[in-house]
């Protein structure tokens, strides 16, 4: 199960983890691509957990290969919890409800 921890990440991701730390906090290599021509930093599909990661630019680097987390997708199968509810086991309605009644 990966827990959602806000402004932190989502499971072994951390928001700014480096792209080649990545990988090792996930387990296993995963497959490399890009959203179109002007995605310039790609992101990487861990396919057994569908789970997209996505890149950008290390504010405190400026050389190429210092891409870091800026953010995380994840679909099914992947388990995903915030607070203690699994999101991908209610539908998005009861969700979305959960969520206004923990003021988010």
């Amino acid at each position: 199960m990966f827990e959602i921890h806000r402004h932190r990440g989502v499971g072994p991701i951390v928001f700014g983890m480096h792209r080649k730390n990545v990988a090792g906090a996930m387990g296993e290599a995963p497959e490399r691509g890009t959203r179109g021509v002007h995605d310039t930093w790609g992101y990487d599909y861990f396919p057994a957990i569908a789970c997209f990661v996505y890149y950008g630019a290390d504010p405190s680097k400026t050389k190429a290969g210092d891409e870091c987390v800026v953010a995380v997708e994840l679909a099914s199968p992947a388990r995903v919890s915030f607070e203690g509810f699994d999101l991908f086991a209610h539908p998005a309605s009861d969700a979305r409800e959960w969520l206004s009644l923990i003021h988010i």
